[in-house]
C-alpha cells in the first residue's frame, strides 16, 4: 500500500476490505491508513459479527481520525434496507 496515494487529489474516497483476513484485520489497516493521513471512508466486511459496536469502538479508539464503520453481510447492517 506505499505505492498508493492516500492524501491528496489521487487519494480513494473509499477503503474496502475484509474484517479479518490472514494477513490484517481492520484495526490494523484503520492505523495504516490514519499513520498515512487517509481522510476517506474505510469499510470493513464481514459475514457475521455478533457486535459490531465493539468493533466500531476499537478502531475510533486506535484510528480517531478515520470514517469507519463494518457492513455485515447476513442482512442485518442499515446499508441492506437502503
Amino acid at each position: 500500500m506505499a505505492d498508493i496515494p492516500l492524501v491528496g487529489q489521487a487519494a480513494p474516497i473509499l477503503v474496502l476490505s475484509r474484517l479479518v483476513t490472514p494477513e490484517f484485520d481492520a484495526l490494523d489497516l484503520a492505523r495504516m491508513l490514519a499513520q498515512y493521513g487517509y481522510r476517506g471512508r474505510y469499510l470493513a466486511l464481514v459475514d457475521r459479527l455478533p457486535d459490531a459496536k465493539l468493533i466500531r469502538r476499537e478502531v475510533a479508539a486506535q484510528s480517531p481520525g478515520i470514517n469507519f464503520d463494518v457492513i455485515i453481510l447476513d442482512g442485518s447492517s442499515p446499508l441492506h434496507s437502503l
